[in-house]
């Protein structure tokens, strides 16, 4: 259940850090390339955390409903 809900977060995830690297690559040269990249992968890593609490809350809002 938890995988369903990562999933797509994951793929945007890349989706979207290509697209921000392919502009960066055209738009702006040298060191402040990696450093976009750094913030990018920190942002993503967050969005995936953020999504497992969501997809965890989810799950036992579910068990106790059921069971209650």
């Amino acid at each position: 259940m938890v995988v369903i809900i990562i999933f797509p977060t994951v793929v945007m995830g890349l989706v979207m850090v290509m697209a921000v690297i392919m502009i960066a690559t055209a738009v702006i040269p040298g060191m402040t390339e990696m450093i976009i990249v750094v913030v990018i992968m920190t942002v993503v890593m967050v969005l995936v955390i953020a999504s497992v609490v969501i997809a965890n809350g989810i799950d036992q809002g579910r068990q106790s409903w059921a069971n209650g």
